[in-house]
């Protein structure tokens, strides 16, 4: 496998110019074209590991881009000539570096590996719609990739409902969804079909709609432990009471002004899919595990985004592609490990939602409280066992019945937007 050594600045360090659109805010390492055209197995968008000199760890995986052709390599190199890398700082605290260390090129070296990660390229891109299958939604959330089975058996490391990433190759744009397989009498190899939402999310085409109609699938090996029994208890108990509706949003730039504030910002009609308000918390989902998941606070974009609201849009545009993306400021987009363009899924949080409920409620269910407590005295004469028994039984089942019933209009709104 090759290599190549650069050396780590950050977004400051060069012009604009110097990056195509949007590069800049990326999660990678953004190289010159040279260095990764002296990587013969890697393509633009590939991953690679990156790892300081002498480092006895594995490299941390990321995504490889080329700056753009106006950028000039010899102006932003060393003296010995070696590269100049554009790397977040946050990605650089991860291959071991030190930021704040100062600028000495030597500290500030990285090494950039090729590596084998599993994976299934140039899948062709089909509609979902164009097959029927009784229970194609048979994953958890109801949203998957379906390949053919010989395509499945033909990865070693991967098995039916695993989730994996989605990639267009030319945009570097990522997604992340279970892969399930499928059974039709038109299945093919070396095709993949997804619907038509995901299809915008990525940019890509199905056969039928245009040229971009190719997408890489990479297996992931770094997903993290499942839920534990306290958990899926915890999340089997707030689907019942609560609920939540789930989307995929593209990723855009966030505000200056949020940068640090734990916040996001979406239109309304995305808003009320999701079953949501101004202000509502909501859990940002990059991969499996809490620890690519954010708990932030959203609220709508700014009148003049167009981005997110369109100058002339009906009177409701739910659905359309500006309700389909979502600004992240590059805090949060750090602490996911994602980048813009990149698509992550948003739902609402039951637990925020149930205490903002249940706190308007309060009084009517200390009604209930205190109306039971009457009803049972009037029933025993006398506190015995039988009494304490009842009481406590009898306090909790209307309690959780009066609870299940005030949180019935939450449950409604993530299931029926207006």
């Amino acid at each position: 496998m090759g290599s190549a050594t650069v050396v780590s600045k950050t977004i400051s360090d060069f012009r604009n110019h110097c990056f195509e659109d949007g590069d800049k805010f990326r999660y990678a390492v953004i190289v010159p074209q040279s260095t990764l055209s002296g990587l013969d197995d890697t393509a633009e968008y590939e991953y690679v590991e990156l790892s300081a000199p002498g480092a006895e760890t594995d490299g941390t995986l990321a995504q490889i881009i080329a700056f753009s052709d106006d950028h000039d390599v010899a102006e932003f190199s060393t003296d010995e000539g070696r590269p100049w890398a554009c790397i977040r700082t946050r990605l650089q605290r991860e291959i071991g570096l030190d930021p704040e260390g100062g600028d000495d090129d030597e500290n500030m070296s990285v090494v950039v590996r090729e590596c084998d990660t599993e994976t299934l390229d140039a899948l062709n891109v089909h509609r979902v719609s164009a097959w029927e299958q009784e229970d194609r939604d048979i994953t958890t959330e109801g949203l998957a990739g379906y390949i053919s089975a010989r395509d499945m058996d033909g990865a070693d490391a991967l098995e039916r409902g695993d989730v994996c990433e989605l990639i267009n190759p030319k945009t570097g744009s990522r997604i992340q969804l279970p892969i399930e397989t499928y059974d039709h009498k038109n299945r093919t190899d070396n095709t993949i079909r997804i619907n038509g939402i995901t299809r915008k999310l990525l940019r890509v085409d199905s056969k039928d709609e245009g040229e971009d109609n190719e997408v890489r699938l990479r297996i992931l090996t770094d997903v993290e432990e499942a839920e534990t029994t306290l958990e899926r208890a915890s999340k089997w108990l707030g689907r019942r009471f609560v609920d939540y509706s789930y989307s995929n949003f593209r990723v855009l730039p966030g505000y200056d002004r949020d940068e640090g504030r734990n916040v996001v910002r979406m239109n309304e009609d995305a808003m009320k899919g999701l079953g949501i308000e101004e202000n509502d918390r909501v859990l940002l989902s990059w991969m499996r595990g809490t620890k690519k998941r954010r708990n932030v606070r959203c609220q709508s974009g700014w009148e003049e985004d167009t981005a997110l609201e369109p100058e002339t849009a009906p009177e409701s545009s739910y659905g359309e592609e500006e309700s389909l993306s979502v600004r992240i400021p590059s805090t949060e987009r750090d602490n996911l490990n994602i980048s813009v363009g990149d698509s992550i899924q948003i739902r609402r949080d039951m637990r925020y939602q149930a205490g903002k409920q249940v706190s308007l409620s309060a009084f009517g269910i200390l009604g209930v409280i205190v109306g039971t407590g009457q009803l049972i005295n009037m029933i025993f004469q006398r506190i015995t066992l039988g009494y304490v028994v009842s009481a406590v039984t009898i306090v909790l089942v209307l309690s959780v019945l009066t609870v299940w019933l005030v949180m019935n209009p939450i449950r409604q709104q993530c299931r029926t937007p207006e």
